[in-house]
């Protein structure tokens, strides 16, 4: 009996918070969507380029983007099969694709979080962080101040703004957008992602 309980309270608790979620970031026919709570961002872009990699149970779509005012920024998905999920917080994964020297949370709200990276070389890269569950982180960065101003002022107008660093990273067209190094050894032996955890009881 305590099998079958210890089985379905992970179940009953993505059933109770898949309805409750209030965050969402994605990317698809050329449209990038925000959302918190009630409050929608939408942004028009075309993908330059486009990547989809695999590291066993974890899959990548890394997508290079034209936003309409000209300005590139660097969306990514990730997915694990079904028996995976993601290992660590979603700060934690971060810090560690970026080799990031620190991370300044700059607004949290439900599962998405706006944040100034600090990496290895002291540049500071503006990013917008999702993981509702535990099988699918989304991200995308290379944003100015001023959009990643506006974006937390269109999702959520009364929250506290937080002082941000000047002279952040703008991206380039090209490979060298992509600021993120994911690895075999990341993925599986740091490990980002582990055997899904209620399959054995824990």
């Amino acid at each position: 009996m305590r099998r079958i309980a210890r089985f379905l309270l992970p179940i009953a608790l993505l059933a109770f918070f898949g309805g409750c979620k209030t965050a969402n970031l994605s990317y698809a026919q050329g449209e990038l969507s925000l959302q918190v709570n009630q409050n929608h961002l939408k942004v028009n872009g075309t993908t330059l380029s486009s990547r989809n990699d695999s590291f066993g149970n974890l899959y990548l779509r890394q997508e290079i983007i034209k936003l309409k005012d000209a300005s590139i920024v660097v969306y990514e998905r990730a997915n694990t099969d079904d028996l995976y999920e993601f290992n660590l917080l979603p700060m934690q994964t971060i810090r560690i694709l970026f080799d990031a020297y620190k991370i300044n949370v700059i607004y949290f709200k439900s599962s998405f979080y706006l944040i100034q990276m600090i990496l290895r070389d002291g540049r500071i890269l503006n990013m917008a962080v999702e993981q509702f569950d535990d099988q699918q982180l989304s991200f995308v960065y290379g944003m100015s101040n001023v959009q990643f101003r506006n974006m937390q002022t269109q999702l959520d107008p009364q929250a506290i703004q937080k002082p941000l660093i000047e002279k952040v990273i703008t991206l380039s067209a090209g490979n060298g957008a992509v600021f993120s190094r994911w690895s075999v050894r990341k993925v599986q032996f740091v490990p980002l992602i582990t055997p899904v955890r209620y399959i054995y009881g824990l």
